[in-house]
């Protein structure tokens, strides 16, 4: 330890049990010696975390599912799984455009894109410009958000179409009716590139994994064939995507996101040429579930995105994962599990 050490001082940490209250807290303070207290040096790592989960050096031995700076870099051979992801959609406006029924969606998109085309037009007309552009907008009839006001701005008109109609995953096992649009939509991030158009869905696959970005307490994953919503795997937490394809916007040049590099890696460690992108694909999706795995690395889930081990046994998480995307894709068709139906009855007390 350098004298730069000591000048700068030290920082000790204790846990207590995570469900103990404020009172608790105190009285553990209050009964104890601060001095005899166990404390724990802590040292920041690399990334100037300062409380490093005992698990970090074997968690960060694990295979990245994916990292910003090979999506942001775009190396020829990034050693990820994925090659690119991204959140899901962010509407801001969700009241508007999502809807069970597409009758009563087209009818309010139609009108909804006529009003902002009004006061697109409206603002076009205006000279000089206003200052304050919030001072401007008509706030009765659209719901304004940061990225609608910019477009209004930019001259930026609207267009209803028919085929902006979408599927989408809502909630966990919740479909809706999305108006799938860049400017109506306040965000859409990646997505128009993993389902440009309906028939992709057909094809294409979606993991979503909770974004530790967004102080997420736990990890959660689901998968769809449809347009995600950013709050899909909560309604607290954003979440990340990461498809097996992506195309052109137009739906054209189909690509797999695996990446060369994983199917690799993957081969060569399970000696097994066999091992296909998809079988990847599954077995991500069984790791992600696995109650072992989530609860070891719980506190570093809570820090970066997922990183995934090689289990003894590919195969077995390769069909665990394969078993649970027909149930969570398939939940609307899925042959009901037999029950066994108990009611508990205790006597109604009215005291």
């Amino acid at each position: 330890m350098d004298d730069r050490e000591d000048r700068q001082g030290r920082l000790y940490y204790y846990r207590v049990p995570d469900s103990w209250t404020k009172e608790e807290k105190l009285d553990f303070l209050s009964e104890n010696d601060l001095k005899t207290i166990k404390w724990r040096r802590l040292r920041p790592n690399r990334k100037h975390t300062w409380l490093v989960s005992e698990t970090e050096a074997e968690f960060e031995s694990h295979i990245p599912i994916g990292s910003k700076e090979a999506k942001r870099v775009k190396t020829e051979k990034p050693e990820t799984i994925f090659k690119t992801y991204c959140r899901g959609v962010a509407t801001s406006r969700d009241m508007y455009v999502y809807d069970y029924g597409y009758d009563s969606l087209a009818k309010r998109m139609r009108q909804f894109v006529e009003d902002y085309n009004a006061e697109v037009g409206r603002y076009q007309r205006q000279n000089p410009k206003p200052e304050n552009i919030d001072d401007f907008v008509n706030y009765d009839k659209i719901k304004w958000g940061r990225d609608l006001k910019l477009d209004l701005k930019r001259g930026n008109y609207a267009e209803y179409k028919p085929d902006k109609i979408r599927t989408s995953l809502y909630r966990p096992f919740t479909k809706k009716l999305l108006f799938f649009d860049r400017i109506i939509c306040e965000v859409v991030y990646l997505q128009p590139y993993f389902f440009p158009n309906e028939q992709t869905e057909a094809e294409n696959r979606v993991i979503c994994v909770t974004d530790v970005a967004y102080r997420s307490k736990s990890i959660s994953a689901m998968m769809t064939n449809s347009i995600p919503n950013l709050s899909v795997c909560s309604t607290t937490d954003s979440h990340q995507s990461f498809p097996f394809y992506t195309y052109d916007e137009d739906g054209d040049n189909r690509q797999e996101n695996i990446t060369d590099w994983a199917l690799a890696r993957f081969r060569e460690h399970y000696g097994d040429e066999t091992i296909s992108k998809w079988d990847i694909f599954t077995y991500v999706y069984g790791v992600l579930h696995h109650p072992g795995w989530r609860s070891r690395y719980a506190a570093d889930l809570k820090r970066q995105l997922p990183r995934i081990p090689l289990a003894p046994d590919f195969g077995a998480f390769s069909q665990a994962g394969e078993t649970l995307a027909g149930l969570h894709l398939d939940y609307e068709t899925s042959e009901g599990y037999e029950l066994d139906w108990r009611v508990a009855r205790k006597p109604i007390s009215y005291r």
